[in-house]
């Protein structure tokens, strides 16, 4: 469910580097100093972090690994703006001669995208490259007129048609297309769309598929080699999209009829919630909360008992998929305990925090 909006900050974005500043404050005992990031003209707006969970959340706020760059948005057009909507995504960079600013939005041609929201999806690390959700007007001649697609951005507004063609079975309207994950370069991305891109994809049907360089490929493929009839990445559904890929891109998790999956390099899918019960009670409904980010284990809710272990009435479980093996982590006695959400996992999974 996604959140209401917090309140832009009213004050300009600052930032404390080491090195030198072009026009430094005075300096902190420790030799840095403040140094005024955004610029001083915003058109009489204010900039802000970020303001929504889910999809949203990645768009804003986010800075480059090395510290020299930061995105971030605000509700008015300032700098070298070509586009305006309910929030404008920029993107400021630390050069040898201070901040410089560049909006990144590009031009709306529908009057309605002023009332949308940022349509960026996720950043690369140092924010060189981007995923954003647009329909018109075309940011490349091959874009299919009127329908969504999916765009990998460049520095210098350079774009990638990653969605190729239309849809064969629906119209603009009734096609929807979601970023669903990706690895930190943006090597691998990962999406969701409601009809066949690849072959061998079910019409008129969500289905998971992953784009790399090598093109696009179907990710809800089931153990038995069919793909999956309705198929989301990772819990699409609960607005949260973190826990789909591993980083370095070899494993997909997603579910389809509240069943969970794993695809491991394209060739292979494994269940992740089937009973490993003597006498089965049926494998349930999963939901994935989170996955460590190797992709090794993933960490799932599941109400149904799944295991021998005399305490178990279902809860928090972790599958291990180097070991494949199942065990639950919230054993209580009696009853299934309330799990709340998972606030971390550590990067191997040999930790997971979670509140119940």
């Amino acid at each position: 469910m996604r959140k209401k909006p917090l309140s832009a900050l009213a004050i300009v974005l600052v930032a404390l580097f080491a090195g030198p500043a072009a026009s430094p404050s005075a300096p902190l005992p420790d030799g840095r100093a403040y140094e005024q990031v955004t610029p001083a003209d915003k058109n009489g707006g204010d900039v802000g972090g970020p303001v929504f969970e889910g999809e949203f959340a990645s768009a804003f706020g986010q800075s480059a690994i090395d510290g020299d760059s930061i995105g971030y948005s605000s509700l008015a057009s300032f700098a070298d703006a070509v586009g305006a909507e309910l929030f404008t995504s920029y993107i400021s960079t630390r050069g040898p001669d201070g901040w410089s600013t560049d909006a990144i939005s590009p031009p709306a041609a529908d009057p309605l995208r002023l009332l949308e929201f940022s349509p960026f999806r996720a950043f690369s690390g140092d924010l060189s490259t981007a995923v954003l959700e647009w329909k018109e007007p075309l940011l490349v001649p091959e874009a299919p007129p009127k329908y969504a697609s999916l765009y990998l951005r460049s520095v210098g507004d350079s774009y990638r048609l990653l969605t190729e063609g239309a849809p064969p079975n629906r119209l603009p309207d009734s096609y929807l297309v979601r970023f669903g994950g990706a690895t930190p370069d943006l090597g691998r991305i990962v999406f969701e769309a409601n009809d066949a891109l690849v072959e061998g994809a079910p019409p008129n049907a969500w289905s998971v598929y992953e784009w790399s360089p090598a093109g696009v490929r179907l990710v809800s493929v089931l153990p038995g080699g069919e793909a999956a009839p309705e198929a989301r990445a990772g819990s699409a559904g609960e607005g949260d999209y973190s826990s789909v890929v591993s980083v370095d891109g070899s494993r997909v998790f997603w579910t389809a009829g509240g069943q969970l999956y794993a695809r491991e390099g394209g060739v292979r899918t494994v269940k992740l919630n089937a009973s490993r019960r003597t006498v089965s009670l049926g494998d349930g409904s999963a939901t994935l909360l989170a996955i460590s980010a190797d992709g090794s284990k993933a960490f799932f809710l599941d109400q149904t008992s799944l295991t021998d272990a005399p305490e178990d009435h279902g809860g928090l479980y972790e599958y291990d998929l180097e070991e494949e093996s199942l065990r639950l982590l919230t054993p209580i006695g009696a009853g299934e305990p309330g799990i709340e959400g998972v606030l971390g996992v550590a990067a191997d999974g040999a930790a997971v925090y979670f509140v119940a």
